[in-house]
């Protein structure tokens, strides 16, 4: 019955802990994403409930990202304070062991990272794809730069037996979801670099089983051989064609939407798409390996957390033992964006690069779990 209740009891007080300090972390970096895009506010047509619909859309995002860290902090809180006031003395005279303990930070941990895997999987990607559509309807509330002149060019390999048949480079002007692709220009080339086929069309809207219905069409035909230039065989217009292709709206949301707010089965497809045709993969590689492991940088940080619970005689106050904790949680933060980046700049597998700043923590964490037990 003890560990049941001290269980839900501590539990109850890191969740609470942990929502106050994610809110408090979600206002400040809401407050600094709010500072970088005054500047859009001063641009025609843009209105001050347009940026803050668009910072509020990214807030998911942030959770994700923060999610360890205020974790670390809440769990540092609520155990300091239950030391400081001699709770957790009595609770270890009543037979709580260090195990125990660990256990029930273990458990609590768990479900933080239930509630960070569905933000991080599930609310972020949607409210992204929302940003997504909210700037593609108002350019003048669009973070990033104006799009090529030429529009987004994507690359397009139709395998068949396993042995590259064609090449196809698809060039449109513009694409939303629901509305479908806007001003496209197809050309397909065979593995020997002939172009075959030039496809022109106003529109073209995905109709599943990977095939798009154009609209107004216009398709050219071409016959190369050699050295000599492609000669034209035939020239159509059509009202509607049905065009098959290995492009989904899930991959062409990868052009608009960063990898690190895409779900990890959007980005185990997108990494597959730009794999087949030979583009480079080492950032969507990277994504989707932190996408794997940092969720599990919570149940870290709360074996980080629990010798602060033992420190209470031989510490400073709760207040202390926060500062500590922030500075950990920082460098913890800081020590996954250079493995971030050694992953470009040392070539090491993503993987690697997303696990080893959190094997060190666990490292030592479990090493001063150890000390205070023996101190």
């Amino acid at each position: 019955m003890m560990p049941t209740v001290v269980s839900r009891y501590i539990g109850g007080q890191i969740l609470l802990s942990t929502s106050f300090v994610l809110l408090a972390f979600l206002g400040l970096f809401a407050f600094f994403d709010f500072l970088a895009d005054m500047d859009r506010l001063l641009r025609p047509g843009v209105r001050f409930a347009d940026v803050a619909i668009s910072i509020a859309l990214g807030l998911p995002a942030r959770v994700y990202e923060l999610a360890p860290l205020a974790a670390l902090i809440g769990s540092i809180y609520t155990l300091a304070g239950l030391a400081s006031s001699s709770q957790f003395t009595a609770m270890r005279s009543a037979g709580l062991t260090t195990m125990t303990a660990l256990r029930i930070m273990l458990k609590t941990g768990l479900l933080i990272v239930l509630i960070t895997v569905v933000v991080g999987e599930v609310v972020t990607p949607l409210a992204e794809r929302v940003s997504v559509a909210m700037q593609a309807s108002n350019p003048a509330i669009s973070k990033v730069g104006a799009p090529l002149r030429s529009g987004q060019w994507v690359r397009d390999s139709i395998y068949e037996g396993g042995k590259l048949q064609r090449v196809r480079f698809v060039n449109f002007a513009s694409y939303q979801e629901g509305k479908g692709l806007v001003g496209l220009n197809i050309y397909e080339f065979t593995p020997e670099n002939r172009m075959t086929q030039w496809i022109r069309a106003a529109s073209g809207v995905y109709q599943g089983d990977q095939r798009w219905e154009l609209t107004n069409v216009e398709l050219r035909r071409f016959e190369s051989s050699g050295a000599e230039p492609a000669v034209a065989l035939s020239e159509q217009s059509l009202a509607t064609y049905l065009w098959a292709s290995t492009l989904e709206p899930d991959l062409l949301s990868g052009l608009y939407i960063a990898p690190e707010k895409m779900s990890a089965i959007q980005l185990w497809r997108y990494q597959s798409f730009l794999s087949e045709n030979q583009q480079n993969i080492e950032k969507v590689e990277l994504a989707l390996a932190k996408k794997t492991i940092y969720p599990l940088a919570v149940l870290v940080m709360m074996v980080i957390a629990l010798p602060f619970a033992y420190l209470h005689a031989r510490a400073g106050g709760v207040s202390v033992k926060i500062f500590i904790g922030i500075m950990l949680g920082i460098g913890f933060y800081l020590l996954n964006n250079l493995f971030s980046h050694l992953t470009v700049v040392a070539n090491i597998p993503p993987l690697v690069s997303a696990s080893v700043p959190s094997v060190l923590a666990l490292f030592g964490g479990l090493l001063a779990l150890w000390w205070v037990n023996r101190v």
